[in-house]
């Protein structure tokens, strides 16, 4: 980071992270064909992660932007949305692929959870205009993931 400076750290450890993601999910993809099914999905989740998958889209858009009432408050929204996201998606597939891939998901935030709260630190002042740009955004994320894009992306209707 000295040696580049932060924005060019920032660029390249985005760059890294969503090759390493895209790679993530296509080789669940791949391992999905062939998945035995470990339990059956709980009773009641589908409409659960109906509800709950917006607040989770929510945090993830309020964490990397401006600080917000969200942020500053939760303090690791992205976090936080990929435990929900990964718990809600355990609970609807039983599968060894998705048991492994939303399983070490779910772990990984987690730690990486509790190490941050550790750490400590105090978030800078909020902005309203800041949680109502994630909330709004969140919102047609959600529309559009519901409407047609999961069930591109994935193969899956979320309906």
């Amino acid at each position: 980071i000295a040696k580049r400076g932060a924005n060019t750290w920032q660029i390249i450890y985005s760059v890294v992270s969503i090759a390493g993601f895209v790679i993530l999910v296509y080789g669940y993809g791949l391992a999905r064909e062939n998945a035995e099914q470990l339990y059956l999905p709980i009773s009641g989740a589908r409409g659960v992660a109906l509800i709950v998958m917006p607040i989770a889209l929510i945090l993830l858009i309020s964490s990397p932007g401006p600080v917000g009432h969200i942020k500053k408050t939760i303090r690791h929204p992205m976090l936080w949305a990929i435990i929900l996201w990964a718990s809600l998606h355990l609970a609807n597939n039983g599968d060894t692929a998705s048991v492994v891939m939303f399983g070490a998901l779910l772990v990984w935030a987690i730690f990486d959870l509790v190490s941050c709260y550790r750490r400590g630190g105090t978030p800078p002042a909020a902005s309203v205009a800041a949680d109502i740009i994630a909330i709004i955004v969140g919102l047609i994320v959600t529309y559009v993931f519901v409407s047609f894009l999961h069930q591109f992306l994935f193969g899956v209707g979320v309906v």
